[in-house]
């Protein structure tokens, strides 16, 4: 297929429910519409009011007065998809640990060969060469599956920023509509939300490359000492 015919939608993997568009923008906005609840309920509580004696006139400062109320979308993203984020964080932590585990039974397997070989078992050899390919299967699946679901969360995320800016583009007004043009909307649904996704699958690594980096000096001092 392809090749002969076109493809169709029928030739497609169906998506599973759980990375629909309509499960996905579901759960976006139940956390989004808590958040802009709150906010509304924040700005008129900081609402001001005070009058001017010598102009007569009520002056209103706060979201009443501008009759704007910025809300942040970060709330939503972490209600909606931080469970799955810190899974895939987790497995991130499990592989950069185990990354210092094959140096680790390397040097035992390099122990082993240094002895003389009447004072050795021939199995430990054997063992611990096998236990280094163990290792490194784990490790494969464990980072095949974190990059997995990383890329999963990012895409629903660019799901759910592209339905609230299309939504928002829909019910704009006329006044703010001069505000913003149609390339600007674009490159929000487009660019703006790739990033995000982008994002999401390296995000882990402000934490993960000084956790490395301190291990890898903790085992260089076990084996080097203070020279």
């Amino acid at each position: 297929r392809g090749y002969r015919t076109s493809l169709v939608q029928e030739d497609l993997w169906k998506l599973s429910q759980e990375c629909a568009s309509s499960t996905v923008i579901h759960d976006w906005d139940k956390n989004w519409s808590k958040s802009s609840t709150k906010a509304y309920k924040k700005g008129e509580s900081d609402t001001r009011a005070t009058f001017n004696n010598e102009t007569e006139q009520v002056h209103v400062t706060g979201t009443a007065g501008d009759g704007k109320t910025y809300i942040s979308v970060l709330p939503t993203m972490v209600k909606t998809f931080g469970r799955e984020f810190l899974a895939g964080s987790a497995l991130k932590l499990i592989y950069d640990l185990m990354q210092f585990v094959s140096p680790q039974i390397l040097s035992w397997l390099i122990d082993f060969t240094d002895k003389e070989t009447d004072e050795v078992e021939q199995w430990k050899g054997f063992f611990y060469a096998g236990l280094m390919f163990v290792v490194a299967q784990i490790q494969s699946m464990i980072l095949g599956q974190y990059f997995a679901r990383t890329f999963l969360v990012g895409l629903k995320i660019r799901t759910g920023v592209i339905s609230a800016v299309y939504r928002k583009a829909l019910r704009i007004s006329s006044s703010a509509r001069k505000e913003s043009t149609v390339g600007e909307i674009v490159n929000l649904m487009s660019v703006d939300a790739q990033r995000f996704m982008d994002l999401t699958t390296y995000l882990n690594m402000l934490w993960s490359a000084p956790l490395q980096i301190i291990l890898a000096l903790y085992f260089l001092w076990q084996i080097l000492g203070p020279s």
